[in-house]
């Protein structure tokens, strides 16, 4: 035999070596064939349009875009003061372009979620710059609308100049960039996403925990009995996948409402009283249940297939070396179902957190009903009989209301911030009393929204006092002095 290794030909003289990786070769490229119309699919119909979505969350060229003219202008501004003629001078001509091709509305309303307010005073402009003359740009832009001589509302459009941000996804998280671009939180009153993250967590997780520990004892069970039981409970479990979700929270509405089967049941057994049922409905109570329900076929499956490969036997052999029957299940059973653990409680996590139809229906209907009085006008003041408002009337609604719906764990609160500046206050001919700003009326609305359980009315002290004194008034005294007041202040 030579030194050399003779190479092993096929009968058509190639070498075995190569004949075998072109073989291989094929193999590769027929299996990928096969699969390629799945991944062409998964490409098309998952990959494309969430690459589109996270693209769109972060492409904010729809100003710089508006407003070029703008933008090159300030990119010499510090951001510090009121910007300089040019840039008021290149936002009109940004501005009357866009209001040619009637796009003006889209910049506003893309500017109201950077600074509110900006809407208005663009809307005001739109109908003003027809009016304006020639130069001396910047103060006749300031004369429409006093939020033009603010600095803030300049700042909020040098913002917008990054093609990208990462804005939305801060929104999300109860955090914007300020004046100077740094990452800073909501104020706390206004913390309502988070507050939505982890209550969508805390349900996830708890439903998580409940099926785990009712779905390991059911599939140890099913992976040891014998074959012809294990089948029939198997039907068992599968039996809840042959019935619409939709009808299956249905059921359990019907069932955990307060005159439903289980209150019925608990009565009858004498848990607690006729008078004194636990409520199960329309709070966290029914939708742990009922989502526990829905998913434990999934905690179960995953268990069950792991399982029903562990022999037997290792049980055997760990109590036959000394083991007690609960340290050879820790010991040798358990630490082999972990794959399944981790498979089920994955799944089922992933499914509760982005469950929606069980929630909204067994646990959704809790909440704060929020009712603003704004008003323009009281106690047949001039211009405003029509749509003034009693405030005896809107009392005992909200007590009506509240009453109705305290058995749905549905707060009801009545907020009064004062008499609210709007375009019908501006027409009345007398000066309005303690006028308050929309702001000002907006977070006292969201305030709220965060009041107690308990049913509260939110009247300022001051006002209820002024209007306990006008409504026991005579209508001539009372009169009279609207008209005295009108005079004091030169109307």
């Amino acid at each position: 035999m030579s030194s050399e290794t003779q190479k092993i030909l096929t009968t058509d003289g190639i070498p075995l070596e190569v004949s075998l990786k072109k073989a291989e070769k094929k193999n590769k490229i027929k299996a990928f064939l096969l699969v390629a119309p799945l991944l062409l699919f998964i490409i098309i119909t998952y990959i494309f349009p969430i690459g589109e979505m996270f693209t769109r969350s972060i492409d904010d060229r729809m100003v710089t875009n508006m407003l070029p003219k703008t933008f090159k202008a300030m990119e010499t501004w510090d951001g510090k003061e009121l910007p300089s003629e040019e840039v008021f001078a290149s936002f009109l001509s940004d501005f009357k372009a866009l209001a040619e091709k009637k796009e003006h509305g889209k910049l506003g309303q893309r500017l109201n979620k950077e600074k509110n307010g900006f809407n208005t005073i663009l809307k005001k402009l739109w109908r003003k710059m027809k009016k304006f003359e020639e130069g001396n740009v910047k103060e006749q832009i300031m004369a429409v609308h006093k939020r033009f001589r603010d600095v803030k509302y300049w700042q909020a459009i040098k913002r917008t100049a990054p093609p990208y941000t990462a804005g939305k996804y801060l929104k999300g998280m109860d955090m914007y960039f300020d004046e100077d671009g740094k990452v800073v939180q909501v104020e706390e009153d206004r913390r309502i996403h988070r507050i939505l993250w982890l209550r969508t967590l805390e349900v996830a997780v708890v439903v998580t925990i409940l099926c785990f520990l009712m779905g390991y004892p059911i599939a140890h069970l099913l992976a040891t009995l014998p074959m012809k039981y294990s089948n029939l409970l198997m039907i068992c479990v599968l039996l809840p996948f042959w019935t619409s979700l939709l009808v299956r929270t249905a059921s359990w509405m019907i069932l955990l409402q307060q005159q439903g089967i289980v209150n019925d049941f608990f009565v009858w057994i004498g848990l607690v009283g006729d008078d004194s049922r636990p409520e199960m409905m329309y709070n966290k109570t029914g939708t742990y249940i009922a989502m526990t329900q829905i998913l434990l076929p999934f905690m179960v499956l995953p268990l069950y297939s792991v399982m029903k490969t562990i022999s037997p036997s290792l049980m055997r052999a760990g109590k036959s070396l000394g083991g007690t029957p609960f340290v050879a299940f820790w010991k040798v059973y358990f630490p082999l179902t972990i794959p399944g653990i981790g498979a089920g409680c994955l799944l089922v996590f992933i499914l509760a957190i982005g469950y929606y139809i069980t929630p909204a229906l067994v646990g959704g209907a809790s909440g704060h009903i929020s009712i603003v009085s704004s008003v323009a006008g009281y106690r047949g003041l001039p211009a405003g009989g029509a749509y003034c408002a009693s405030k005896a009337a809107l009392t005992n609604y909200a007590e009506s209301l509240y009453f109705d719906l305290k058995r749905f764990d549905v707060r009801v609160s009545v907020v009064h911030p004062g008499f609210i500046k709007t375009p019908m206050t501006d027409q009345n001919d007398f000066p309005m009393p303690m006028i308050k700003s929309p702001e000002y009326a907006a977070n006292q609305m969201f305030k709220g929204l965060t009041q107690s359980n308990a049913f509260e009315i939110h009247f300022p002290k001051q006002f209820t006092f002024i209007m306990k004194i006008l409504q026991i008034m005579p209508n001539w005294l009372y009169l009279k002095l609207v008209k005295k007041g009108m005079k004091l202040v030169g109307r």
